[in-house]
């Protein structure tokens, strides 16, 4: 017999961490965001073919400068999980600054709470 390796609650609390984000891009609301991304996590991405990202979450930043995001759409996709490590694939339409973008987002489980720790997206054009 072959042991299933992962609870179906994991991919659960993995998905549930992913749709948080989201939600806070969605409603253009931050206070969710320290919950689903690790302090440590880095994020790198292209903004109009240029590569922007480093250490930290520039979500904050996007939420800032344009706000809620009423009209995304999202499909959230989960590629693998460990007991330790998850990696998902996002794709969503019409972000608030009418883009819409493929992001590859790996998390972490430490002390049994899921985060991410790395993003890179890009941006297409609009």
């Amino acid at each position: 017999m072959t042991k299933k390796l992962i609870p179906f609650g994991e991919y659960e609390k993995v998905k549930q961490v992913i749709e948080n984000y989201l939600i806070s891009v969605k409603d253009g609301d931050t206070k969710l965001l320290p919950n689903c991304f690790n302090e440590k996590s880095i994020t790198y991405g292209f903004v109009n073919d240029n590569l922007i990202g480093g250490d930290g979450n520039p979500t904050l930043e996007f939420i800032k400068n344009h706000g809620s995001s009423p009209n995304i759409n999202f499909i959230v996709n989960i590629v693998d999980i460990t007991p330790k490590t998850a990696i998902a694939v996002i794709v969503t339409e019409k972000d608030a600054a009418n883009c819409d973008c493929k992001e590859y987002i790996t998390l972490i489980n430490l002390d049994n709470s899921w985060s991410i720790i790395s993003k890179i997206f890009i941006q297409f054009d609009e």
